[in-house]
């Protein structure tokens, strides 16, 4: 059983784990290794994902990028961009190997310091082992030296007992004394307080003598056992040996504080790398572009999301090809549904400003209300910033304005009513107030006068006629405005049929017309010109 780097994910898990615990991907019985350089595989993968080298024996073949069989097609390899790519992957894989590398020199940095540290730790036992052997033998040193003097100086006890025996008997004999002086009284003398219930002792003169050295003997012995005081105070004012300063200590920091150093190192790293990673896969999800797919794929080739970001690489290839068919479109229906099919897509810009221009081209050249407010009323996901649209709101408000309402037709009925009436009934001061002074065009005449109105109306109602009638039908009225008043004149066009009875009979009947003409902002007619209709 050995661990080694789940191929999904990367995560640690065991050769003979069932699946991994990160991932969920089957382990056990589903890894192949790569002849070439040793990496674990998935069976269904064609190519090793470390070296790109082709698992079914074909060590010539290699491909840099393969995704497991998820139902996706292949890349294509003909596109020199693709080229690039893989080009980049084997960068990536072969910075992927040098970081490896220096991760294992690391490794072995730091077993190399854990093995100078047991070192360390092993000379400074061994000192340690010398100190106490070097102090044992002192201590023996110095307890053989108190023997000896201790046996010294009883021998030297013992030789003053024999000259202080051998003294009397050279010196003359005093005279005996029957009392004991204090200096000579036994060890076991009673006290002073029972001095006068114990009679006093009285000894010959032999007997005196002969005890005299004895008990200065048996003084002396107990002297012999303060002479072991200087051996003592030797041992004790024997200096101490200096230890030897080692390193241990500091080999031990120093250690400790690589192997630290390395560790949280590795670690940092990892974490960086792992949060720069997600940062970047959530920019990718949150915006699917080209430029996006490409700096994951650039940065992470073996993460941990490759696959799902080779689906959307697939899926943006897709939208370039679908885009090339459409391009010289003119219908701004397929600029439409290549939004909806391709709503993440770089592209998406470029077909808004196609489907804004052509949505203004068709508005302003059928120039209707229905055709600007249809320009107005695209959804912002087709049309993203309306170019044109102040263009089209103008342009809607002078459709507005110039919209006549039923008040403007009877204003302007009754005025050409007012005209033909005065026609009719030969008023010519009527007829006058009617008409502008000058009249612009008159019967095609310019800048007409009052007078050759009046002419006008002469040559209608001549002598032999008896009745004259005029009736007007399909009005077509247009507002004109003029720029600083809020006034406005009219441009219109209708139909007109005269009525004529005369006493001549070719002169009798009904006659058709179509009439343009101008009204100002005053209410007079600027323009009057007639049509004869052929019947």
């Amino acid at each position: 059983m050995s661990m080694i780097k789940c191929p999904e994910c990367g995560h640690d898990v065991s050769t003979h784990a069932p699946s991994c615990p990160n991932c969920g991907c089957r382990i056990e019985h589903n890894l192949e290794l790569c002849s070439f350089c040793g990496s674990y595989n998935i069976k269904q993968y064609k190519t090793c994902i470390k070296c790109g080298r082709s698992l079914n024996g074909d060590d010539d073949k290699v491909i840099t990028f393969n995704a497991p069989e998820t139902g996706v097609a292949e890349k294509p390899a003909a596109s020199k961009q693709e080229e690039n790519d893989n080009r980049k992957i084997q960068a990536a894989i072969a910075a992927q190997k040098v970081a490896e590398e220096e991760e294992a020199a690391a490794l072995q940095a730091a077993a190399v310091a854990n093995q100078m540290t047991e070192t360390a730790l092993a000379e400074e036992a061994t000192e340690k082992d010398a100190e106490e052997s070097a102090a044992t033998e002192n201590t023996a040193s110095n307890n053989d030296f108190s023997s000896k003097e201790i046996s010294f100086s009883a021998e030297s006890n013992a030789a003053t007992q024999e000259t202080q025996a051998e003294t009397p008997s050279q010196q003359p004999a005093e005279e005996p004394s029957t009392t004991v002086t204090d200096d000579e009284k036994p060890a076991d003398t009673p006290s002073a307080e029972t001095e006068d219930t114990t009679p006093t002792n009285t000894v010959a003169p032999e007997t005196a003598a002969s005890t005299q050295p004895a008990e200065k003997a048996e003084k002396a012995q107990p002297a012999a056992q303060p002479e072991q005081k200087p051996a003592e105070k030797a041992k004790d004012e024997q200096p101490e040996k200096p230890k030897k300063k080692s390193h241990a200590v500091a080999w031990i920091c120093v250690s400790s504080l690589i192997i630290a150093g390395i560790v949280g190192f590795k670690v940092y790293s990892n974490y960086t790398a792992a949060k720069h990673e997600e940062e970047i896969y959530s920019q990718v999800i949150k915006n699917p572009c080209e430029a996006n797919i490409k700096q994951y794929l650039d940065e992470f080739p073996n993460g941990a999301h490759r696959n799902k970001i080779y689906e959307m690489n697939q899926k943006l290839i897709k939208s370039k090809k679908d885009w090339q068919k459409i391009a010289e479109s003119s219908s701004a229906e397929d600029f439409m549904q290549f939004i909806d099919t391709h709503p993440h897509d770089d592209l998406v810009p470029s077909a808004q400003a196609k489907i804004d221009s052509l949505a203004w081209m068709k508005a302003s050249l059928n120039d209707t209300e229905d055709e600007y407010l249809r320009y107005l009323s695209t959804p912002a996901k087709y049309i993203g910033k309306q170019k044109h649209r102040e263009e089209a709101e103008s342009a809607l408000n002078n459709i507005n304005k110039k919209k006549v309402e039923t008040a403007d037709r009877s204003k302007v009925r009754s005025i050409f009513r007012k005209f033909f009436d005065a026609i009719c009934n030969k008023d010519e001061a009527t007829l006058k107030s009617t008409v502008a002074a000058p009249v612009k065009s008159f019967l095609n005449k310019p800048d007409a006068t009052e007078n050759d109105v009046v002419t006008f109306m002469r040559k209608v109602n001549t002598p032999d006629v008896s009745k004259l009638s005029y009736d007007m039908n399909g009005f077509i009225i247009t507002k004109q405005f003029v720029e600083g008043k809020e006034e406005c004149g009219y441009y219109t066009n209708f139909t007109l049929t005269q009525k004529k009875e005369s006493s001549d009979r070719n002169k009798s009947g009904e006659k058709k017309f179509t009439v343009i003409a101008r009204i100002d902002t005053n209410g007079k007619i600027t323009e009057f010109n007639m049509k004869k209709v052929e019947q």
